[in-house]
């Protein structure tokens, strides 16, 4: 594939077998890598969490998860050598020995199957909208749960993105900080600079959308385009028609939230309350915008309403310290005044020497 961006080498080129994994680490944190599965955690911090436990695991998701959207799966096809390298950079990172590299369809785990290295193991995932999901893969490829509320990382657990550690290669091998990635724009896969208005890559349109048509946001023509942006859409799916309470959102939800009250509850504060917990839960796979016959938009009301949460709950913390403080103060004034009087009483009873 023919790249948009022409590289300049911003680094010294590494030979990664023979230098101390904290160069490598440093390599890392200097590229300004994060990840580009969606997150864009910085890499070199996630790394770092990973080398407090023993033993240490790489994981790499390459499983394609949101229909449409098939960047992952051409990085994969044509530049498998480097992604092999560069899980052999983080095994040696991490100071362990294997890697494991999980794929969403047969014909991408053939085509690693013939580049295999035997420190690498390959696991084909079905692709489900959430079985990309970094939980959710540690599961299907180690058969470890992670609860809801803790990272692989802190369990020693390395989850990374196939376009992350193309660019780990890159930043490594060729000297190259991340400049452009892989997206699917309109359903065909190209190289797209990075920090380029999005009216740039696909035109102006009144309907365009970062990210694949079920999980991504409605997005401003001259928004920048991001390491973390897989696909772009400029024909968003028009508008919905009414929610028919057919409750499919919530029978196809992997996590069982109840997607169709927490939509039914969109516009009631005191109800969504109640649905907080939910609302932080999910991962936003999509599935539930994907099963909808009414083609709503179910994720941007859940993002709406979580970031209003957010802001509600920051708000109340405010004024819980706030309240704090002022009761402290009139405390300390209290004990303050008691102090002098106290002080005055004890001189009114006193002796005078005179």
């Amino acid at each position: 594939m023919k790249r948009a961006v022409f590289h300049v080498a911003e680094f010294q080129v590494l030979n990664w077998k023979s230098e101390q994994p904290e160069i490598l680490r440093d390599r890392i944190r200097e590229a300004g890598i994060v990840g580009m599965g969606g997150a864009g955690y910085p890499t070199h911090e996630k790394i770092e969490k990973c080398l407090a436990y023993d033993p240490r695991t790489v994981l790499v998701n390459g499983v394609e998860c949101e229909p449409g959207v098939s960047a992952d799966e051409t990085l994969i096809i044509n530049y498998a050598e480097e992604i092999l390298e560069g899980c052999a950079i983080l095994e040696r990172c991490l100071g362990t020995t294997g890697s494991h590299l999980a794929v969403g369809s047969r014909f991408v785990f053939n085509t690693f199957k013939e580049l295999k290295k035997a420190n690498t193991t390959l696991t084909v995932v079905e692709a489900t909208p959430s079985s990309g999901e970094e939980r959710a893969l540690v599961q299907s490829v180690l058969g470890q749960h992670i609860d809801s509320d803790e990272f692989p990382a802190n369990k020693g657990i390395l989850v990374l993105n196939v376009a992350t550690v193309f660019a780990i290669y890159e930043a490594v091998c060729k000297g190259y900080r991340p400049q452009d990635r892989i997206m699917t724009v309109n359903c065909i896969d190209v190289w797209v600079p990075l920090e380029e208005p999005i009216e740039c890559i696909v035109g102006r349109s009144t309907q365009l959308t970062a990210g694949g048509c079920y999980t991504g946001r409605l997005a401003d023509g001259q928004q920048l385009t991001q390491a973390t942006l897989n696909a772009i859409e400029s024909d968003r799916p028009p508008n919905p028609s009414p929610c028919i309470r057919c409750g499919w959102c919530t029978d196809v939800c992997p996590l069982k939230l109840p997607v169709e009250a927490i939509y039914a509850s969109r516009e009631n504060e005191d109800q969504w309350a109640q649905f907080a917990v939910d609302l932080h839960t999910c991962f936003e796979c999509g599935a539930c915008v994907e099963a909808c016959p009414s083609q709503i938009q179910i994720l941007d009301v859940i993002r709406q309403e979580r970031s209003s949460l957010t802001h509600q709950n920051r708000a109340k913390e405010h004024a819980r310290i706030a309240n704090e403080r002022f009761a402290e103060r009139n405390r300390r004034l209290e004990r303050l005044a008691n102090q002098a009087a106290e002080r005055r009483a004890s001189r009114e009873q006193s002796s005078r020497k005179w």
